[in-house]
């Protein structure tokens, strides 16, 4: 388990180095309002956050073709969500939001 106030890496893995973009999404426990984009990442370049997301909470890199990560200086109670991550070979934010979606659900 982890504590409050301890950090956080989350690694999102994809096979498949041809994908130029990896999305990060939250959603919260209780599941209203469905996935949220906190930010898009490129291939060794700075994630693209989402307007109102805190950007001091979290940090996203890639720094390699086929992983992400997603850090959480110091988690607070309202971490506690599900987070999904999505790979794609287009910019589509909505497309990929619909692939997130599906998955979520089986």
């Amino acid at each position: 388990a982890i504590r409050k106030g301890e950090p956080v890496k989350l690694t999102c893995y994809q096979n498949n180095s041809n994908l130029n973009n990896m999305w990060w999404y939250i959603q919260d426990r209780s599941g209203a309002g469905g996935l949220k984009l906190i930010a898009v990442v490129y291939t060794q370049m700075d994630a693209n956050y989402e307007k109102d997301i805190e950007k001091d909470r979290f940090e996203i890199t890639r720094p390699e073709d086929k992983i992400s990560y997603l850090m959480m200086k110091t988690t607070k109670i309202k971490a506690a969500a599900f987070y999904v991550c999505a790979a794609g070979d287009h910019s589509d934010e909505e497309q990929c939001r619909d692939k997130a979606k599906t998955t979520l659900q089986l």
